[in-house]
């Protein structure tokens, strides 16, 4: 009988713990993550909520990229630098602001293929950008490095973008 009590306590317990685990890996909010990223530093111990939050915080960069969200709902740092590589980065007090009226993405349609790599605060996204003057075909393809710093984006590194042939 008290192996019967044991497997189901352990059948209870692994359900809670999958239940809590399943909680913490979808992220309230790109804020609360954010919020989060701020309170517990990256360390060389990767939970998969912390990876979460990191795209989700360098994914409002994307999204208002794409036109889906506006621009004030980007989580940037006040002096977030943007950059392509090669190019030094200018972390400037302010950058924040003008990075919020440049009007540069209003030709994109559509951002899609998303591919995310994660290690600690820094996150990689390849990407198809569709066009609105053309928005059923990729316009182009880019590389970027999104940077977090205290549950911001930092910096902004522009790797590539690539036109189709």
């Amino acid at each position: 009988m008290a192996w019967f009590s044991r497997a189901m306590l352990g059948g209870i317990c692994g359900a809670l713990l999958a239940s809590i685990g399943s909680a913490l890996a979808a992220p309230a909010s790109p804020a609360v993550c954010s919020k989060y990223l701020a309170d517990h530093p990256a360390s060389a111990a990767q939970s998969t909520y912390r990876r979460t939050c990191v795209v989700a915080v360098a994914s409002t960069y994307i999204d208002a990229e794409e036109n889906s969200q506006p621009p004030e709902s980007q989580l940037l740092a006040d002096d977030v630098s943007r950059h392509r590589i090669g190019g030094p980065p200018s972390f400037q007090p302010g950058n924040k602001a003008k990075l919020l009226v440049e009007n540069s993405h209003e030709v994109i349609a559509a951002i899609r293929n998303r591919r995310w790599t994660v290690e600690g605060d820094e996150a990689w996204i390849l990407y198809d950008g569709y066009l609105k003057k053309d928005p059923d075909k990729i316009g182009f393809y880019v590389a970027e490095r999104i940077t977090l710093d205290k549950g911001l984006i930092r910096e902004i590194l522009v790797a590539d973008i690539t036109l189709p042939k």
